[in-house]
């Protein structure tokens, strides 16, 4: 069970690193498309935290 925890842990911090690389990308006026292929996130996914943002 701890192995299991540390690895959802892990993906979580990933995942919000990715996002947060993918703010700083929008931030920079690189489309979409590129930060989808460099950070291995979704549109929508880039997508919506460009909104949350206020960015897009």
């Amino acid at each position: 069970m701890r192995k299991e925890a540390a690895e959802k842990a892990s993906a979580k911090t990933a995942m919000k690193v990715r996002l947060e690389v993918a703010v700083e990308l929008l931030k920079q006026h690189m489309s979409i498309e590129e930060i989808a292929k460099a950070t291995k996130l979704s549109v929508e996914k880039i997508t919506e935290a460009g909104r949350l943002h206020g960015l897009l």
